[in-house]
This record gives structure tokens, sequence and C-alpha cells, in this order.
């Protein structure tokens, strides 16, 4: 029964593998005016259920993954190689809690694969604790995996690439995105 709730929970992980002028005018008898280039507002994406917003990498695309009960959300790098995913759920977890199951889906994936690198530890994530996973299978996957609760909502997000040469590529530009995650008003519990 453990091994297929620790193969359950890794699905999403699985998951998330699979996707991934300046102008110028001149006028008569006037200097030129030199017009500064307009700078951008990056996107920010806004969840169907509103419990977050985000700013996703620019040039990144989107694959939405339609549920009931979470929001879940994938971009992937303009060349395909690397993806990142927020799930995002309601859920009055216990952080420590869930570090403690981490650990045992690290130690059911050391067992699986040997050749594995895993490691699951506390860091920070912008301004938040998180706990932080480190999932690499050679020649499979290599992964980042963030998890945090924030006002009664769950938060997993993942940043991966098939090919663990290409990690370092777009990391820095994906954990930059998820330091962008606000919560928004938590939702109203039915009566």
């Amino acid at each position: 029964m453990k091994n297929k709730s620790l193969f359950i929970a890794g699905i999403p992980v699985l998951l998330f593998t699979l996707f991934f002028g300046l102008a110028a005018s001149l006028a008569q008898d006037k200097a030129p005016e030199v017009k500064k280039p307009e700078v951008s507002k990056p996107e920010v994406y806004q969840d169907k259920n509103k419990f977050f917003t985000f700013s996703p990498p620019a040039g990144w695309s989107k694959v939405e993954i339609p549920t009931d009960t979470s929001s879940q959300i994938n971009f992937k790098s303009p060349d395909g190689k690397s993806g990142l995913g927020i799930i995002a759920q309601l859920d009055e977890g216990d952080a420590n809690g869930l570090f403690s199951q981490k650990k045992d889906y690290i130690k059911e994936f050391k067992h699986r694969f040997p050749k594995g690198k895993f490691s699951v530890s506390w860091d920070t994530l912008g301004v938040r604790k998180v706990i932080k996973l480190n999932f690499e299978i050679p020649q499979l996957i290599k992964q980042e995996q963030y998890f945090f609760f924030d006002q009664g909502v769950r938060f997993d997000l993942v940043y991966g690439v098939a090919n663990a040469a290409e990690f370092e590529k777009c990391h820095k530009i994906a954990l930059d995105s998820f330091g962008t995650i606000e919560r928004q008003s938590p939702p109203k519990k039915k009566k």
C-alpha cells in the first residue's frame, strides 16, 4: 500500500517532465527626438481558482491541466528542454508532516533507482521557508521540487529537464519566476 501511495505521489513529477524599436522621429527645424524603448511588463498569470498569481518566464509556453479541485499549470522553455510547474490545492497541512512524507518518498526512490541522486532538505525560496527535494534519475530526469503552505493552500513547485546537462541553462529563470508567486485572498469556506 505504501508503494502505491508513493507511486501516486510521483505522478505529478512525471507529468511535469512531459511538458516542457527603438523609435526615433525628426521634426523639421528641431533636433532629433529619441524615444525610449518601451519596457513591457512581465505577464502575470492568475490561476483559475484565484489561489495565486505569478510571472512566468518570458517566452515560455503555457500548458494548463484542467482539474476540479486544484490549480495546475506548466510552462516549457522556448527550446522545449526545460519545464516548470505549479500545483496549488486547498490543504491546511503541516510542513513538518510533509517533510517526513518526503523523506519516505526519497528513501523509496533511492531503493528503486540506486544510481539516482535524491535528497530532501529545508530551504528558502524568496522569503518563504520551503521543503526542497532534489530528484535525478540519470538519462531520464533531473528536477528540483519545492513545497510550502500559505493560507490554507499547499504549493508544489517543480523545475525540471529531461537531460541533466541542460539543468543549469534555465535554473535561475525558473527560480526567479517561482519567487514571483503571490497568494491571493484565501477562498471563502462554504457553510
